[in-house]
Formats: C-alpha cells, sequence, structure tokens
C-alpha cells in the first residue's frame, strides 16, 4: 500500500489575511472619522476654531491651556460668539455660551438634552450605581425626590450648628497654630478637610477626622491621573479598570470608601432613634424606605459632588480676598458687627446680613465657578436651537453639546469690566449692579450667571452650599486677616471635578 503523505495547510496565510482586513476597516474607520465626517457634518456650518490636530482635533489646545481656565472657550466664544463648532479627537461638539440657547438646552427642552452616556456611565460607574448624576427622565425625577428633604430650610438650619461647630474646631486645631507660629497655612487642604467633615457630619453623622482610614481613602480618591488618563477615564467606558498604577490606587481607596459608607448604612439600619431626634440626611433616605444600596449611592453622590465643589468656591473666595486686603476689611467688618449683634453665624439672620460679604462669594463663583463645564449634553433629535438674535442653530442628534458658564460669566456683552473682581455688581443699587443692569436691559442676571446651573438638573444642594459658604468665611474674617505667600500657585488646577487653585499658600494672622 502506498501511503500519501498529507501536510497541515499553514494557518499564517489566514493569520495574515485578516490582520489585513482588520488594518483596512481601521483605516476605512480612521478615514471616515477624521477626513469625511468633518468635511460633510452639518456642524461645518457653524463658527469655530481650525483643528490643530488631525487626530486629536481641538483636544490637544484644550489640555494646554486648562491651568488658564476659561480659555479657550472664553476666547472662542469672544471671537466665534454664542454657538462654537469645535472637534476632540473624533467627536464633534458644540460650545454654547449664547442665553437664549443655554436655557433651551437647559431648562425648556432640557428632556431632549439629556446627559452625555459615556458621562453618565463614568458617573454610574464611579458611584457604584446609577444616581442623580446618571440618571434620566422619571428615575432622575424620583432620586431628587428622595434628596430633597435634605435641604429643606429646616434641615439647612440645623446643619449650620454642625458647620459653625467644626469651622471653629478646625480654627484652633490648624489655623491658631499658623497665625502663632507665623508659618504659612495649606488652605487648599485646610478647606478639603473642614469640607469633608462638614457633609460627613451634617449629611450622615460621621467624623472623617476621627477615622483616618475613611480619611486616606477620600484622599487618595482625590488624586487625580494626567490629564490624559483623566480624559480617556471620563470619555472610554471601563478606561479606569486599566490596570495603570494611579486607577489601580483610586479603585482601591473607592472600594475601602464604599465600605466604610456601607457600615455606616448597616449601623443606622439597626439603631431604633427615638421620635423627635435629629435626623440627616441618611435617616431620612432610610425612613423613606430607601434601599441601602441606593442610599450608598446617594451619599457617595453627595461627598463627590458637594464636598470638592465647595473647597473650591472656598479657595477662590480666600485667593481674591487675600489679593485685595480693602475689600477683605469690608468683609471682615461687617461679619465682626453681625456676630456682635447675633453672637453666632448659625443664626439666619446673622448670614442674611452679610451683603457684602455673600457678594464678594457670589463674584468669586462668577470667575470661579467650581465645576468648569454643566455636564456635556447630547441631542436626542434633530434640534433647532434659537439664539438671542432670533436666528437658530440646527443640531443634528447625537451631537454633543458643552454649556461654557464659566466664558459666560466673563462676557463682556452682559457683564462691565468682565475680568475684574466687583462685588458690588451682586448688589442692588450700587453702580456696578446698575450698570450691568443696563447691559442686560433691565433683566436679571438669571440667563448670565448659573454657577449652580439651571432647570431640572440645577444643583440640588445649592442652598445648603450658600449657606455653608457664608459660615466658614464670615467666621475665617472675624477671627484672622490672610496674606498671599510667595510660594503660592493660582494657576487653574483641574481635578476631574471641580477647577482650584494649584496651591493656596498664606499666611494667618490673629485678628
Amino acid at each position: 500500500m502506498v501511503q500519501v503523505a498529507t501536510f497541515a495547510t499553514p494557518v499564517w496565510p489566514y493569520l495574515v489575511a485578516s490582520g489585513a482586513m482588520l488594518l483596512t476597516v481601521a483605516c476605512l474607520v480612521g478615514l471616515y472619522y477624521f477626513v469625511v465626517l468633518p468635511l460633510v457634518t452639518p456642524l461645518k456650518r457653524l463658527p469655530g476654531p481650525a483643528p490643530t490636530s488631525v487626530i486629536f482635533g481641538n483636544g490637544w489646545e484644550i489640555f494646554e491651556r486648562v491651568s488658564n481656565f476659561p480659555e479657550p472657550f472664553l476666547s472662542w466664544m469672544k471671537h466665534y460668539g454664542g454657538a462654537v463648532h469645535y472637534s476632540i479627537a473624533c467627536e464633534h461638539r458644540i460650545q454654547l455660551t449664547d442665553p437664549t440657547a443655554v436655557q433651551y438646552v437647559l431648562a425648556t427642552k432640557a428632556s431632549s438634552f439629556p446627559r452625555h452616556p459615556t458621562l453618565r456611565r463614568f458617573f454610574a460607574d464611579f458611584l457604584s450605581g446609577v444616581g442623580l448624576l446618571s440618571s434620566e427622565g422619571a428615575k432622575h425625577d424620583y432620586h431628587r425626590k428622595v434628596l430633597n428633604p435634605h435641604f429643606s430650610g429646616i434641615q439647612i438650619k440645623a446643619s449650620m450648628a454642625v458647620i459653625v461647630d467644626q469651622t471653629l474646631r478646625f480654627c484652633a486645631s490648624h489655623l491658631d497654630s499658623a497665625a502663632m507660629s507665623r508659618r504659612p497655612a495649606n488652605m487648599n487642604t485646610f478647606f478639603q478637610e473642614l469640607t469633608l467633615n462638614n457633609i460627613g457630619l451634617s449629611s450622615f453623622g460621621y467624623d472623617f477626622q476621627a477615622n483616618p482610614d475613611a480619611l486616606n481613602a477620600y484622599e487618595a480618591l482625590q488624586t487625580m491621573p494626567n490629564k490624559v488618563l483623566l480624559a480617556c477615564s471620563m470619555c472610554i467606558p471601563g478606561f479606569s479598570r486599566l490596570p495603570f498604577p494611579c486607577f489601580r490606587r483610586r479603585n482601591h481607596a473607592r472600594t475601602t470608601l464604599l465600605r466604610i459608607m456601607q457600615d455606616i448604612i448597616t449601623t443606622k439600619l439597626s439603631e431604633h432613634k427615638a421620635a423627635g431626634a435629629p435626623r440627616d440626611l441618611l435617616d431620612l433616605m432610610l425612613d423613606a424606605d430607601t434601599c441601602s444600596h441606593d442610599a450608598l449611592v446617594h451619599t457617595m453622590t453627595l461627598i463627590f459632588a458637594g464636598h470638592d465643589t465647595t473647597t473650591a468656591a472656598l479657595c477662590w473666595t480666600f485667593f481674591r480676598l487675600a489679593s485685595q486686603p480693602s475689600m477683605a476689611a469690608l468683609a471682615r467688618n461687617e461679619c465682626l458687627a453681625m456676630l456682635k449683634r447675633h453672637g453666632s453665624f448659625e443664626n439666619g439672620e446673622a448670614l442674611q446680613g452679610l451683603s457684602f460679604t455673600t457678594a464678594c462669594i457670589q463674584e468669586t463663583l462668577r470667575l470661579h465657578p467650581p465645576v468648569p463645564f454643566l455636564g456635556r449634553r447630547i441631542a436626542a433629535q434633530d434640534m433647532d436651537v434659537p439664539m438671542t438674535d432670533g436666528s437658530s442653530i440646527f443640531v443634528p442628534k447625537g451631537t454633543s453639546v458643552c454649556v461654557l458658564h464659566a466664558a459666560m460669566h466673563r462676557d463682556p456683552t452682559y457683564w462691565s469690566q468682565p475680568e475684574a473682581f466687583v462685588p458690588e455688581r451682586f448688589i442692588p443699587g450700587m453702580a456696578p449692579f446698575e450698570i450691568d443692569l443696563g447691559l442686560r436691559q433691565g433683566r436679571s442676571h438669571a440667563l448670565h450667571y448659573m454657577p449652580f446651573s439651571i432647570g431640572a438638573k440645577n444643583c440640588i444642594g445649592q442652598r445648603f452650599a450658600m449657606a455653608e459658604l457664608q459660615v466658614v468665611v464670615a467666621t475665617l474674617l472675624s477671627r484672622y486677616e490672610f496674606a498671599i505667600t510667595a510660594d503660592a500657585d493660582f494657576s487653574n488646577m483641574f481635578n476631574g471635578v471641580s477647577v482650584q487653585p494649584a496651591r493656596l499658600e498664606l499666611y494667618v494672622v490673629s485678628v
């Protein structure tokens, strides 16, 4: 019998063919998104900057100028107008600063402009579930209804006693020693720890200062990766799960914090509070039969969204006041007068009497809104968005829309001396107020000043945040004078949530 030799069919030709096919498909996809789409997109009709890169669009220009925020968006608004077309990688976006268009997107037709899916996935993953920042429609309304009771006038008033107590405690443990030793104080760290304890004690009865593991975990969670990895983690689903050391540290810290929060919830569920006993937000949620997982997501949301933004607002406020001692002196005199009259800043009447101090805070929020963008939106369908001049712009379905309120706050069309720190513009009857009112043709600043956003997705805790800012600013001003050190760095530092001064280092002098 003659045996015929058989030979295995080589695999490599198939591998080469498959690789070539995949490469061809990738090239065609890249050709469409990076060459064809920019030429045919309807957004091309809108004015905007030319891409600085074929691959990254205007992305590198934005990343390179983050320390000078709100550039380049402010320059784009001044040069191109209230609706600007730009791109990041293959995603084409519209920057909106026209007040009529912004109102349409955020309020009038908000349901047609939901939060961008990548942003919602990022929040749902980071906060361990779908909550206020990652839900839409009826589910978003439900979550907001659950959280609303904490931000009633009664609850805010009860929380102010906690905040006054904590602020005085931190003054004694941190700033008094800095004043005595005449050593500079790192105010970034001071405000970060103070506001974290404020929200921990007022929202769920937890003292972060007394629990080093929780404090260390939260600080590790706040340490952001470099700007490229940060941008990728916010735009590419699952990117933060890749084995980069910075992501591993943050994920470990997040797991630790989630475990601690879950232990707090379990403990509260096992307790039986007497009728009439003080109740914090977590108590109110559990009383309303909120499941433990939803309660966990809500507490993480409050920490994530409420703590960092307040820290940023306080940092910028004291940067501005330390830079302008005469204005700080006016605010201090007002604070001391209210403290003498009412005895404590937890008194609502004392806060109502802080007109100039409050104006300083409002002007700081105009120049330095803690949240740089009001949540990227996406057009759920083709839309014609009206503009202030009576025209409209066509926004195709699937287009990303970014509201740049930080640029709106410096629009010379509606604000006199838009780059200057002028608190009097927020005090009715003062000359700067009347000048700005004239620029707006007698209309309020509601559509030109929105540090807490507008519409159904505005900041649920804005009244709480303003009261906390008033209490902390008034308490510190009534006790100390502040001066800027030579090593302070006031360039913008974006940490993924808010924009803060890179290094707020101040000298502290007791009054």
